[in-house]
C-alpha cells in the first residue's frame, strides 16, 4: 500500500502506472476508496481518473509536467515583492504617478504593472499578495501637510516634560483644548430591525448649529462651553477664567451673552 506522500515523490512513469492500477481495480469491482488506499491518493482522484479514461482513454493517465511549487507559481520575484511592499508603505499612489489617493487593489495592480511589467488581471491574485504581505484595509489617519515632524518631536522631548514638571510643582492641571461645531443633524448608523420595517428616529425638522470650545485633562476631566457664532477673544478669555476658577462653572459667572455651559 502506497501513502499519498510516497505517490507524490514517485517519478512520472511510476505515477502513471499507479493511476492505471487504480483504474483497473475499480473496473475489477473494487471501490474507489479501496483503490485510493492501494495507490496512495484520495478517492476523489481515483474517480477523476476513471471518468477521464471513460471519456478519452488511458492516454489521460500519462503523467505530465510536474506541478510547480507554491513559490514558483508567483508572478513576482522576491526582489520585486520587496520593492512593491516598500512603495506601498512609504508612498501614496499619486506620488508614484498613479491616479489614486489610497492603495486599493486596483492601485496595487497598476503599481505592480508599472514597476515590474507584470499584469495581474485577477483581483483575487492581488488580494492573495496583500494577504501574504500582511497588509490589511485600514481607515487612514488625517495629518496636516504643514505639520513639522521635527518640531513636534522636539516639543514632546523637551517642552512637554517641562510643562509636566511645572504642573506637578504648582499642583496644577494640564488641559488639552480645541473647538468644534455642534449640530442637531446627527449621522445615524445602521440598526437591526425586522425585515421590511425600517426603523424611524423622531427628531426636530428645524436645523440649528452652535460652536463649542472644550478641554480635557490627562485624567479625563472635561470642561466645555457652547456658544453662538465664531470664537473671539472675549469668549476665549471667559472660558479661561472659568477654567482657573472652577466655582464659575457652578454659578455661571463670566458666561458670554447667548452662550451655554
Amino acid at each position: 500500500m502506497v501513502s499519498i506522500r510516497d505517490f507524490c515523490q514517485q517519478d512520472r512513469a511510476t505515477q502513471t502506472e499507479l493511476r492505471r492500477v487504480g483504474v483497473r481495480m475499480v473496473h475489477e469491482g473494487h471501490t474507489r476508496i479501496e483503490a485510493a488506499a492501494a495507490v496512495g491518493v484520495n478517492w476523489h482522484s481515483v474517480g477523476l481518473w476513471v471518468a477521464a479514461v471513460a471519456r478519452s482513454g488511458e492516454k489521460t493517465l500519462v503523467s505530465g509536467r510536474p506541478g510547480r511549487r507554491p513559490d514558483e507559481q508567483k508572478a513576482l520575484s522576491p526582489e520585486q515583492e520587496i520593492r512593491i511592499k516598500r512603495l506601498i508603505r512609504e508612498t501614496c499612489p499619486d506620488q508614484v504617478g498613479l491616479p489614486f489617493a489610497l492603495w486599493t487593489r486596483e492601485a496595487v495592480g497598476l503599481l505592480i504593472e508599472h514597476e515590474t511589467g507584470v499584469h495581474l488581471s485577477s483581483r483575487t491574485t492581488i488580494s492573495d499578495y496583500l494577504h501574504d504581505w500582511h497588509f490589511t484595509p485600514q481607515r487612514p489617519q488625517k495629518r496636516a501637510t504643514e505639520r513639522g515632524e521635527a518640531a513636534v518631536q522636539a516639543w514632546l522631548d523637551r517642552d512637554y516634560p517641562a510643562i509636566v514638571a511645572r504642573a506637578k510643582a504648582e499642583g496644577a492641571e494640564i488641559h488639552w483644548g480645541d473647538e468644534c461645531g455642534v449640530s442637531n443633524q446627527a449621522n445615524y448608523g445602521r440598526s437591526f430591525a425586522p425585515e421590511g420595517q425600517t426603523p424611524i428616529i423622531p427628531r426636530p425638522a428645524r436645523r440649528f448649529a452652535y460652536s463649542m470650545i472644550s478641554t480635557v485633562t490627562n485624567l479625563g476631566t472635561l470642561r466645555f462651553m457652547i456658544y453662538e457664532g465664531a470664537l473671539n477673544v472675549f469668549i476665549f478669555l471667559s472660558f479661561l477664567r472659568r477654567l482657573i476658577k472652577p466655582e464659575l462653572w457652578i454659578r455661571g459667572e463670566g458666561i458670554p451673552k447667548r452662550s451655554r455651559i
